[in-house]
């Protein structure tokens, strides 16, 4: 059986506070920087009382940045990617709690039938403070984050994320902090592979021509913010 109130406990153990059913947002979050913890429940039958899988991902995201990401995969991807959510919540760039763990069981989950509520809590509060807060406690600014996916490394490697997206939000970010367009189109060479398996049946599917209008988009509304101030 499910245990949201011992994971809720545990989990404001280390500065997480239930924002909704099945979501957390980190108490030092910020406008620059939000970070969240997602549960999901699967198996059968899937209700909050009978399921049989319990797994988790934590979340990182500026709210900007991702509104960007999400409206530029809109625009030049595929037909599916009008189904992206964009929301006070949501976070496309979410990675497994359980591939971290390396523990949790099959699938990188827990079977709720054969752990008790406080052994799940235990493990996902510990699989947090010591797995990920490592690697992304210290974001908590723009400048990180950007650095931060950036970079192709665990806990968030390219490879299990939505590269189309991560290039969006990488350009936002970098263009408010100032970087070239040259610069930009520079630093994403590296993943023009990982972002193209995201447009295959885009209308244009070369990456490199998305990532090159996405940018052309980024300034030219910065140049339209500027006219209007």
């Amino acid at each position: 059986m499910f245990d949201e109130p011992s994971l809720t406990k545990a989990l404001a153990e280390i500065g997480y506070r239930r924002v909704k059913e099945h979501v957390y947002r980190a108490e030092w979050s910020s406008d620059d920087v939000e970070h969240f913890i997602y549960l999901q429940l699967y198996g059968y039958p899937l209700d909050v009382v009978a399921s049989d899988f319990l797994t988790a991902h934590f979340g990182i995201r500026n709210k900007d940045a991702q509104l960007f990401a999400v409206q530029s995969l809109k625009t030049y991807g595929s037909k599916s990617a009008q189904l992206i959510r964009h929301d006070d919540t949501d976070c496309p760039m979410r990675f497994e709690l359980g591939r971290l763990a390396g523990d949790w069981g099959l699938l990188d989950s827990f079977a709720l039938s054969q752990v008790s509520g406080f052994t799940v809590a235990s493990k996902v509060r510990d699989t947090i403070k010591y797995k990920v807060f490592p690697a992304v406690r210290h974001v908590v600014n723009v400048n990180r984050l950007l650095a931060f996916l950036l970079a192709d490394a665990e806990p968030c490697p390219w490879i299990r994320c939505n590269g189309a997206l991560r290039a969006g939000m990488i350009v936002d970010l970098a263009h408010r902090l100032g970087m070239e367009q040259g610069v930009i189109e520079e630093a994403l060479k590296p993943y023009l592979e990982r972002i193209g398996m995201e447009l295959r049946r885009a209308p244009n599917p070369d990456p490199q021509f998305y990532v090159r209008r996405i940018i052309e988009d980024s300034f030219n509304e910065g140049l339209a913010r500027n006219d209007r101030s």
